[in-house]
């Protein structure tokens, strides 16, 4: 649920990186950093759009089990 948010977070930092340790120049950097904050305004909605993904009803279901041992109810 959260990787798409995570995900999100990772290219904020990677995007930063370059910037944090000064190896680009100033227009690259700028474009480094809008990169790094759209993607940390997009985290929690990516999140939110993991979280509200209807989940599969089958996957939940018991089956049921039926005991041999004993005799069966008539």
């Amino acid at each position: 649920m959260h990787g798409r948010m995570l995900l999100r977070l990772a290219v904020a930092v990677a995007a930063l990186t370059p910037v944090l340790l000064d190896a680009v120049s100033g227009a690259v950097s700028a474009l480094l950093g809008l990169l790094a904050a759209a993607a940390v305004i997009d985290a929690p909605f990516a999140a939110l759009r993991g979280n509200t993904k209807v989940p599969d009803l089958s996957r939940w279901s018991v089956p049921l089990v039926e005991d041999f041992r004993t005799r069966a109810a008539r």
